[in-house]
């Protein structure tokens, strides 16, 4: 097996474990935007295995219109897995804040006085 999958695997496990712990923290914030990451990377590696350039694009010696469809979600899955690596990665150095984002969810409301 090449090296590449196997860092895409490990991307993968990395965002996992971050989704374990913002469920566990009930970050909905974090949990919407991984969902969200997660979807649209399988939902991007589908349609561009659809197109008629399929065929040209390799992954680990197989094309991508000859993948079956768990490979596509796999594939799915740690693309958008490593963009968001990338993402934290980056965010990581940033100690100015310019490129913070907004959350995709409102902040919560404070809780009510009795």
């Amino acid at each position: 097996m090449e090296f590449a999958p196997l860092v895409a695997a490990a991307a993968l496990v990395l965002k996992v474990l971050d989704f374990v712990k913002a469920l566990k923290n009930q970050d909905s914030n974090a949990i919407v935007t991984q969902l969200g990451v997660w979807i649209a990377g399988v939902g991007v590696i589908f349609l561009l295995g659809s197109t008629d350039f399929a065929s040209g694009v390799e992954v680990a010696g197989y094309t991508l219109d000859s993948l079956n469809a768990w490979s596509l979600v796999f594939l799915g899955l740690t693309v958008g897995s490593t963009g968001s690596l990338i993402f934290d990665f980056k965010k990581s150095f940033d100690n100015t804040d310019s490129s913070r984002q907004e959350p995709l969810l409102p902040p919560p409301l404070p809780p009510r006085a009795p």
